[in-house]
C-alpha cells in the first residue's frame, strides 16, 4: 500500500507539469509537422532574395528607412501596433543615400522577442496618450521580431531587414513572409527560392 500511495502522490505533480506545458505550447506557437512558407516560423532557403522594386531613400544621418502599410514612413513615425519593417544599411552619411532597384541575397533569418522599446511608450494601439498605456494593456505586449540578414555588394551596403509585429505576449506571433511583403508594398518583396513568385 505504501508504494501505491507514493505513486499517487507523484502522479499529481506530473499531471500538473504536463498540463502547464500543453498550455504554454498552445499559446506560444509550438509547431507540429513541417514548417511551410505560410508559417511565421518559416526561414527563406538559400537562393532567396529581397527584390528592391523602386528606389528607396535612406534619410541623411540615418541607418535605416521604415516601411508600414506598403509605404515608406517618416523616420521613427511608425504606428507601433501595426506591422512595420526597417531596412538597415551598414553606415550612415551626412546626406541622403538611395538604395536602387536590385536583387539582394538573403543570407539568413532569425526570430526573437523583446518588450516594446521605451521610445514607443506613449503610443499604444494608435492612441498617443501615455496615460492609457496601462489601460490598454501595454505591459502585456511583446515585440515579435523577424530579422532577415542580407548580403552581396550593394551601394549603400544593405545588411538587414528587420520586421516587427507588436502584439499580445500570449497570443501574438511573428509576421509571415506574405505579411512582410504587404508591409513593403510596391517598394520591395521577398522572393523565396524555388517557389516562383514571392
Amino acid at each position: 500500500m505504501r508504494s501505491l500511495e507514493v505513486g499517487k502522490s507523484m502522479f499529481a505533480p506530473c499531471a500538473v507539469i504536463v498540463c502547464v506545458l500543453g498550455i504554454l505550447c498552445s499559446v506560444s506557437g509550438c509547431q507540429s509537422g513541417p514548417v511551410t512558407e505560410s508559417s511565421p516560423y518559416f526561414d527563406a532557403p538559400p537562393g532567396s532574395t529581397l527584390e528592391m522594386l523602386k528606389p528607396v531613400e535612406i534619410p541623411a544621418n540615418s541607418w535605416h528607412v521604415d516601411f508600414q502599410g506598403g509605404e515608406v514612413s517618416e523616420a521613427n513615425a511608425v504606428a507601433l501596433y501595426r506591422p512595420f519593417c526597417k531596412l538597415h544599411i551598414e553606415s550612415n552619411a551626412s546626406g541622403p543615400q538611395t538604395v536602387s532597384p536590385q536583387l539582394i541575397q538573403i543570407t539568413g533569418m532569425s526570430h526573437y522577442q523583446r518588450i516594446p522599446a521605451a521610445a514607443f511608450a506613449s503610443v499604444n494601439r494608435g492612441i498617443q496618450i501615455a496615460s492609457l498605456q496601462v489601460t490598454l494593456g501595454g505591459g502585456r505586449d511583446m515585440d515579435y521580431i523577424t530579422e532577415i540578414q542580407l548580403g552581396g555588394k550593394t551601394s549603400p551596403a544593405v545588411n538587414r531587414l528587420i520586421c516587427h509585429n507588436v502584439d499580445d505576449a500570449l497570443t501574438g506571433t511573428y509576421l509571415t513572409l506574405a505579411q512582410i511583403n504587404v508591409v513593403l508594398g510596391q517598394y520591395a518583396r521577398i522572393q523565396v527560392a524555388g517557389s516562383g513568385a514571392g
